[in-house]
């Protein structure tokens, strides 16, 4: 048979056919196996035939292969028919470029996951070939003689060479191949040889890690979690039931029994009047009658004290007796620990350690431990360091006793803290997850053990595993996650407040909601009644009169009363909470912080004294810094000013600012009190100090100033804002006025806005105290940077990781934003907000794969049936509660869904005119459905699924851990949260209710009256907050690089001062001076990166993590889910799937399910990257393309959602000066905000 007809004896038989006559079942085994043969092989073939047919044959001269006719679909060959010496040549050589066509058709048909391909891969002689001289690495690779890296190298360069030699026979006689093509095949070999090389090291590699990941899930999930039986090297034995360790001799334990029982019984008591009254009935206290029952109590209470004195100093004796020293609670001797929990307990709540060990030595803090159980592991450690280190033999004076003690505790504090490393796994060690770098990343990889520890106090790393869980040590609970719990408390007054109101002006009980809008504002505007918002001004201008005894309650209606009441129970229990930890900023306190000051500033003076050496600049800085604030205190304690500060007063700017004469009002209330109560100083923002008010300067003229700095200030100040230090803004100033708030009532914000702001800005202060002490954020970074050059690091290194800790910080507090109301700021955030409302009407279909992740950590059956036994029951209500006292499930109520996707939060309690305009108009697109893209109520349903899940089965596993009955996996999975063997005690004990399947915890009946009663509460809420914001995601600091939030920092030269550019202090190391860069505009490239990044830490990673128990199952179902959205996404256009091959569909589907997280959206950045700038072409792309890319789209895709939004409306301006109306509309539509049922409705008329 001939070409086209003509007979040829080097034609050979035809073994494909025509792609566009193939049946329409795809392209089968047969098929595929053989275009993989005819492809690498045929063209030399057929050049072979070709020579000896028409080697010899001379040139026709009265041939044209260039007619119209004969070029007609071979225009990108004309250089190959320039060969055709004849027609009968001709019509070869176009037939050999159709069986060219139809392999390469039938090959890309089939898919790169065809079957016959790979066995035509297989059995391919040039493969075999290469596989021969390497089969002796691929043996000495699977024994263990190679890593994974030299495997990976080795088959990389083997598989190189073979593309090479197999192209060589290839691509010369291949009339329709290209340089794309080659480098394409050869880039392809060499990549498949690396991952099929490197296949027996891997091997080699996982079997051992499933084998020892097989141990651990069967230790893990078989064995009952247990308190630690060893740690440092020793045996632990507890004597949580006993009254001393066993060694101790019968006399003393009986000692020790007689008092804990007699301590006990006083103590029960003092805590229950039943019992006083009826000790008193059945066997009355000698002349009890005759005195009055407060004075009873009190002395009942001195005496527990001087009972509870004589158990410290009896089990002291109890511990040398044991051989375990003078520490209460633990008593080590030898390799043998005995812990009595008890004892230790008592001892934990004195702070020990914050006294030296010996005259002479560095104590520790109070926040250097933070639980009995660190100060124990410490006490264990600190013993086998003196083991290992001796103190200098003979008889020690006492600098060296002094060193020996600094340097062991310092080392034993090291190893304790190197708890908080994370577990490695062969995620988290890949080069994949190190190279996108984060401040906390590059903490938890480089930091010492005391910044790493820190780290996890400041914002936490709860998505990972670290060293302290795997024993079932508690990992503590960040500053970021427990500061979400205050915005609940915040809600829940708000909440409380609008059922009176409801009651009051409406005449129901109830107030409804739908969608987080309060619908009843829309009747009582119809009924000419008080909306929420006026009527809650209203209540709060009643709380500052009665406060200033200008007002009866009894004047008011009993639900306007009540309303009162429940705004004073709010900053009540704020009172509580900062009375718990010494926050209650009165004359006292200040005072004590100028003795905490020159306590610093003398010890720096007398450690260089005693040197003989002269400050450093740093030191000189610090002093410096310290004196000032020393006279700040001193200042506020002679103005009285924290016994004025009482309420919060954020100023309505809007108001101010709305007319000349609301402004004069202000300044003449002002005036007018400063006239009658003269002010003496003022604070100076410039130098830091206050200064004596020029006798020159009128009431009016002090009034006008202190209204220009209201005007000018950012956020309003509070009072841990002034407690912190001497603030360099000037919006202390009008503070200084000492005018009862009732007066200016016309022009502070009494909207619900302040209690939200309030909870905000003190939660996050008060939870940092509580973590790290009452220390500023310059104090610890000081301490960090001494703590990296005593270890040995880089003055680069210390630099970076400082100012990595400054920025998370200033994340977790809000303050990353320090000029929000700049133009770019604000231009930069109205693009993000239309390029939000743009692009993500899908958002809510998107985030139907977060039923996959509950799955991934619950399983399918669980999850289902609970929901089915429970969701119509009244339990569910009360249920629901305990999800939005958690922090979660409240932003129906904020209207921050968007940041789920949009990396954005620049927001003060003062909107401007751009925030007022698109607050409303993004808050109803985010959470109304069908109009809006309703992520918010979809969001909100997903939370309130996981958490009243997560209710039930933590407190399932907390009565269990109660019981000694638990699981390790259990007791592991619980650490991680936060919660340990002693609050499932507690928690167990507490209210809760059992439904038909699940037990539900009743948090409104818990106690609250106590300390520890209010932070167990806190340890839950903060508990299921985090097992919430790991499941349906959102990505915190962690997770994030800093540009994302528009920040940079540059090595700080001399001319950069003349531009403004000044030295961060903060973040500038004692070397190396750093500035602050800070733009908006960095932040457009990754606006919606903020999911992506939290599935990277949470689903990504968790297929790795063995704590995760349906990695499998919840895989398979993101993926479903993931064609599930594509599905839903394509409703308006059914033809979409026809138009898609299966690989295609398969690799959409699992970018959909986050299963790659930020890798997936990288990968298809750089695909359509390439494929706009001609690289390759969509077809020979293996990851297809999601859309046709043009130069434009490569230029503006990297730069992000915004940037090519603007590029998109400056295409259809120029199409619609073109006269193309029609591709104009449709350019502007679809890259406009449009409410996801036009959009259906177009896709579906189209």
């Amino acid at each position: 048979m001939g070409i086209a007809g003509v007979e040829s004896s080097y034609v050979l038989p035809s073994d494909v056919g025509p792609v566009e006559n193939r049946p329409s079942d795809g392209v089968s085994f047969g098929e595929a196996f053989r275009a993989t043969f005819a492809y690498n092989y045929r063209p030399l073939l057929d050049a072979a035939a070709e020579q000896v047919e028409f080697g010899a044959r001379t040139y026709d001269p009265m041939f044209d292969p260039f007619t119209q006719e004969r070029i007609a679909g071979y225009e990108d060959q004309l250089n190959e028919l320039a060969l055709a010496k004849d027609e009968e040549h001709f019509r070869a050589i176009t037939a050999n470029i159709d069986r060219r066509r139809t392999e390469k058709e039938t090959l890309a048909e089939a898919g790169i996951w065809s079957g016959g391909m790979w066995v035509a891969a297989l059995i391919d002689p040039m493969n075999i070939a290469f596989a021969i001289p390497v089969w002796g690495q691929l043996g000495l690779m699977a024994k263990g003689g190679m890593t994974v890296r030299q495997a990976a190298a080795a088959s990389a360069r083997g598989g190189f060479v073979t593309g090479l030699v197999s192209e060589s026979i290839r691509a010369p006689f291949d009339r329709t191949n290209t340089a794309t093509e080659t480098g394409m095949n050869l880039a392809t070999m060499t990549a498949v040889s690396t991952i099929l090389g490197s296949v027996p090291a891997m091997a080699r590699g996982s079997y051992n890690s499933v084998r020892k990941g097989a141990a651990m899930r069967d230790e893990i999930f078989q064995g009952k979690g247990t308190l630690p039986e060893s740690f440092g090297g020793r045996t632990i034995s507890y004597a949580s039931n006993e009254t001393a360790p066993p060694s101790v001799s019968p006399a003393r334990q009986s000692q020790l029994k007689t008092l804990d029982d007699e301590i006990a019984r006083i103590q029960k008591l003092l805590d229950e009047p039943e019992a006083l009254a009826a000790a008193l009935a059945e066997a009355p206290i000698e002349g009890a009658r005759n005195i009055p029952l407060d004075q009873l109590r009190k002395q009942l209470g001195q005496e527990l004290d001087t009972l509870k004195k004589q158990r410290v100093t009896q089990n002291k004796q109890a511990q040398k007796e044991a051989g375990g020293g003078d520490t209460p609670g633990v008593s080590i001797k030898g390799k043998k620990v005995t812990i009595d929990e008890k004892a230790l307990s008592e001892e934990f709540d004195k702070r020990p350690w914050v006294k030296p060990e010996v005259e002479g030595a560095r104590p520790f803090k109070e926040s250097d431990f933070l639980t009995p159980q660190e100060w124990s592991d410490f006490q264990i450690i600190r013993a086998t360091v003196r083991d290992e280190i001796k103190m200098p033999k003979g008889r020690p004076t006492k600098s060296t006793k002094v060193a020996y003690i600094n340097n062991t505790n310092k080392i034993a504090y090291d190893r304790m803290a190197q708890g908080s490393d994370l577990v490695e796994t062969p995620f988290t060690s890949s080069l994949a997850f190190r190279m996108l770098t984060t401040p906390g990343k590059r903490i938890m990889r480089d930091g010492t053990p005391l910044m790493k520890r820190a780290y996890h106090l400041l914002a936490g790393v709860d998505q990972f595993r670290t060293l302290n869980v795997e024993t079932g040590r508690t990992q503590h609970q960040s500053v970021a996650r427990r500061a979400k719990t205050h915005v609940a408390r915040s809600i829940t007054t708000i909440n409380e407040m609008k059922q009176l109101w409801s009651k009051d002006q409406l005449g129901r009980g109830l107030s409804t909601e739908v969608l987080g809008y309060n619908t009843d504002d829309l009747v009582a505007r119809s009924q000419q009644k008080q909306t929420f918002d006026t009527w809650f001004g209203g209540i709060v201008d009643a709380k500052l009169m009665h406060s200033a005894g200008r007002l009866d309650l009894t004047d008011l209606s009993p639900e306007n009363q009540q309303a009162v009441k429940v705004l004073d129970r709010f900053f009540k229990d704020y009172q509580m909470d900062l009375q718990d930890l010494n926050m209650l900023y009165d004359g006292a306190w200040f005072k004590q912080r100028v003795v905490d000051m020159n306590e610093k500033i003398a010890a720096i003076r007398d450690e260089n004294a005693s040197k003989g050496v002269a400050p450093t600049e740093k030191q000189a800085a610090a002093l410096e810094s310290m004196q000032k604030q020393v006279e700040f205190f001193e200042e506020l304690i002679e103005a009285r000013f924290a016994e004025r500060y009482q309420f919060p007063i954020y100023y309505d700017k809007g108001k101010i600012l709305s007319s000349e004469s609301e402004r004069q009002r202000l300044e003449q209330i002002f005036a007018d009190w400063i006239r009658n109560h003269p002010i003496k100083k003022m604070y100076n923002a410039e130098t830091q100090r206050f200064e004596a008010v020029r006798s020159t300067k009128t009431p009016e003229e002090i009034a006008k100033d202190a209204v220009s700095a209201i005007l000018e200030e950012g956020e309003p100040i509070t009072i841990m804002d002034v407690a912190a230090g001497a603030p360099k803004g000037k919006h202390l100033r009008h503070r200084m006025i000492d005018i009862p708030e009732h007066l200016i009532s016309d022009f502070i914000i009494k909207d619900p806005r302040v209690l939200h702001s309030y909870a905000q800005r003190v939660g996050k202060r008060m939870e940092f105290i509580r973590n790290f002490g009452n220390r500023s954020i310059e104090e610890i970074l000081d301490e960090f940077e001494v703590d990296m050059r005593a270890a040995g690091y880089s003055e680069k290194k210390i630099q970076g990781l400082r100012q990595d800790f400054l920025f998370d910080y200033e994340r977790t507090m809000g303050e990353y934003v320090k000029s929000p109301d700049r133009f770019d700021a604000q231009f930069g955030k109205a693009l993000k907000e239309i390029a939000g409302m743009s692009y993500l009407d899908a958002a809510s279909i998107a985030s139907v794969t977060d039923v996959g992740n509950i799955i991934m950590e619950r399983g399918p059956g669980n999850l289902f049936l609970a929901h089915r036994s429970e969701l119509d029951k009244a339990l569910m209500q009360k249920a629901k509660n305990v999800v939005r006292l958690s922090g979660e499930a409240n932003e129906l109520a904020l209207g921050g869904f968007q940041q789920r996707f949009i990396a954005d939060n620049i927001e003060g309690i003062n909107p401007n005119l751009q925030e007022r305009i698109f607050n409303p108009i993004t808050r109803a697109y985010y959470n109304i459905p069908v109009l809006g893209n309703g992520l918010g109520t979809l969001t909100y349903w997903f939370k309130m699924i996981d958490g009243v899940h997560r209710s039930g089965h933590y407190m399932d596993v907390l009565i269990k851990m109660a019981n000694n009955t638990a699981s390790k996996a259990d007791v592991q999975y619980m650490a991680r949260m936060g919660l340990n063997e002693d609050d499932a005690r507690i928690i167990a004990s507490y209210p809760h209710e059992k439904g038909d399947r699940y037990i539900f915890a009743n948090v409104d009946a818990w106690p609250k009256s106590t300390k520890a009663e209010r932070e167990i509460l806190l340890k839950w809420n903060t508990a299921m907050n985090a097992g919430i914001g790991n499941t349906i995601l959102h990505a915190t600091s962690y997770d994030k690089p800093r540009v994302m939030d528009g920040v940079v920092y540059v090595r700080h030269r001399p001319w950069m001062n003349k531009i403004g550019l000044e030295v961060d202090t903060r973040a500038s190391s004692a070397s190396i001076k750093v500035a602050r860069l800070e733009s908006q505009a960095m932040t457009m490239p990754f606006q919606f990166f903020n999911f992506m990044l939290g599935a990277t830490n949470r689903i990504t990673a968790g297929m790795f993590d063995p704590m995760k128990r349906h990695r499998l199952v919840g895989g398979v179902s993101l993926i479903g889910l993931g064609y599930s959205v594509l599905h839903l996404k394509q409703l308006g256009n059914p033809w979409w799937f026809e138009k898609r091959s299966n690989t295609e569909i398969l690799q959409r589907s699992i970018d959909q399910s986050g299963l790659f997280g930020v890798y997936g959206e990288l990968a298809y950045i750089a695909t359509h990257v390439a494929i706009g700038t001609g690289v390759m072409t969509a077809d020979e792309a293996l990851l297809k393309p999601k859309y046709n890319p043009s130069i434009g789209d490569v230029i503006t895709e990297p730069l992000g959602a915004a940037p090519g939004m603007l590029f998109a409306w400056y295409q259809a301006a120029e199409q619609f000066f073109n006269g193309e109306e029609t591709e104009a509309a449709e350019q502007f539509g679809y890259n406009s905000p449009t409410s996801p049922l036009i959009s259906f409705l177009l896709d579906w008329f189209e």
